[in-house]
């Protein structure tokens, strides 16, 4: 039996704000596959919703049928809209901005053939937040090279940062 199942929290910070967030998570004979948090809020008429930075993944098998879920689930809300912002690499590049992967375009495939629409790829904050993400190698480095590391800007920020710490 597969199932979308949803446990709804109110987290007293989002709440003052207008936002409820629930756990969903989706179950094939009683073992969770595919979970996250989704977000909503009131807009005129109906709900938006929002999943960012997931959902968390324990059998990919399961990820297709859990998005179709999810779009049931926010037809049954009276949803107006639904983004889905996965936590998933796309590509790597290295500290210079240069590919080092191939784009994992069946990423965004699944989700299109879904009929979920695709916004592109965005670049720098657009809509106030990054939709992409930096993360440092730490492989072959040590304390003492990490700061070396840096740039000129990153080396600046981290003194200031020992400095309030």
């Amino acid at each position: 039996m597969e199932i979308l199942y949803s446990i709804r929290r109110n987290v007293y910070s989002i709440e003052k704000r207008g936002y409820n967030v629930e756990f969903i998570g989706f179950f094939t004979n009683n073992q969770l596959q595919v979970s996250a948090l989704l977000f909503s809020t009131k807009m005129a008429g109906g709900l938006y919703l929002e999943i960012n930075s997931g959902p968390v993944v324990t059998n990919y098998e399961f990820l297709p049928k859990f998005y179709e879920e999810l779009k049931i689930y926010a037809s049954k809300l009276k949803a107006m809209e639904l983004v889905v912002k996965p936590y998933d690499i796309y590509q790597v590049f290295n500290s210079k901005g240069e590919p080092i992967s191939t784009e994992k375009k069946e990423l965004v495939s699944m989700l299109t053939n879904l009929n979920y629409q695709f916004d592109g790829l965005q670049k720098d904050y657009p809509g106030g937040e990054g939709d992409w993400h930096f993360v440092k190698d730490l492989n072959d480095l040590t304390e003492e090279t990490l700061l070396k590391s840096f740039t000129k800007q990153g080396k600046s920020l981290v003194k200031k940062l020992k400095h309030l710490v």
